[in-house]
């Protein structure tokens, strides 16, 4: 057990419970609020009972996740699952519903809500435990994914569509998350090895297609656009293979220095000093606390050694 853990379970067992209340009252006031704000809207009047209960809802799920994220839940609670998914299905039907009346989309209404499902589905997978089991990295590679998603609808809604916006964001994308792997590339080793290989082969081949665009728009000979790109695509398809294994190699080499001083960090932290010994024994009676001196790093022998006298136990 650590000791830091013991000594404040129980007051972070009563900030969570305090936490849900102010987040189950939070929500409802949000919910409210809403639900009134848009009953005092000719076009909301018959039907403002359904976003107050999806902001109720959204809010709710919210503090559960910032809950959860703050160390105050262990565990999602399975309501929230399911709720968030209750959610994901009214935000999709509300998308459909919303295209269907514009004449842009009328045709497509269907694809639409189907991918605004998806979205809100991605979106809770950013939460660990709500929807997806998703390691680190790749909640990195959705949320960077969902970013690029909400900036290119942003522009499309304001009549501000370019030509190089779609190539831009899609460098952008790899340069965000190639700076975020550097640094942790733990992350990247935690992903699944099929989820490495598609990560590298879009790499490859987005990267040379979106600068031969650019490039293109720069020059301003758009109809040379692939044909540029695909001339880059060659030459990275020769250089890559070599460049990936040296820059998978030092990423190795820094998630092993990374991980080994993490794991010297919570070994000292780990440590259980007397004073903490004394303070555990007073919050939990009779809990059994092992416990080493400053030299008992010093004292210990060989595996199979006896320990040393400085190493002792409390019963």
């Amino acid at each position: 057990m650590n000791a830091n853990a013991a000594m404040t379970q129980p007051l972070l067992l009563a900030a969570s419970n305090w936490g849900q209340v102010a987040v189950l009252l939070v929500a409802v006031v949000v919910g409210v609020a809403v639900s009134r704000s848009l009953g005092k809207r000719t076009d909301w009047l018959n039907r403002n009972t359904i976003p107050g209960f999806v902001a109720f809802l959204t809010v709710l799920l919210a503090g559960q996740a910032i809950l959860h994220l703050a160390g105050q839940l262990t565990v999602m609670p399975t309501w929230a699952t399911s709720a968030w998914i209750v959610l994901s299905i009214v935000g999709a039907i509300c998308v459909s519903r919303d295209c269907a009346r514009q004449e842009a989309f009328e045709q497509s209404y269907v694809s639409l809500g189907v991918v605004g499902g998806l979205v809100l589905i991605a979106i809770g997978s950013l939460c660990p435990g709500l929807i997806l089991d998703l390691t680190s990295g790749s909640r990195v590679l959705v949320g960077l994914g969902l970013v690029a998603i909400a900036v290119g609808v942003y522009f499309s809604w304001t009549d501000r569509r370019s030509e190089i916006l779609a190539p831009s964001l899609c460098l952008v994308y790899v340069i965000v998350a190639m700076a975020v792997f550097a640094f942790r590339p733990g992350m990247f080793f935690g992903i699944s090895s099929g989820g490495q290989a598609t990560f590298l082969i879009a790499v490859t081949f987005v990267v040379p297609l979106s600068l031969g665009r650019l490039i293109a728009g720069w020059l301003n000979i758009e109809d040379a656009a692939f044909r540029i790109g695909v001339v880059l695509v060659a030459l990275t398809l020769g250089v890559w293979p070599m460049a990936s294994q040296l820059l998978i190699g030092a990423a190795e080499q820094r998630a092993y220095e990374q991980n080994r001083a993490e794991h010297v960090k919570q070994q000292e932290e780990y440590k259980v000093q007397p004073l903490i010994k004394q303070e555990l024994e007073e919050l939990v009676p009779g809990l059994n606390v092992i416990f080493e001196d400053a030299v008992a790093d010093e004292a210990v022998g060989p595996v199979g050694s006896e320990p040393d006298s400085s190493q002792k136990t409390s019963e």
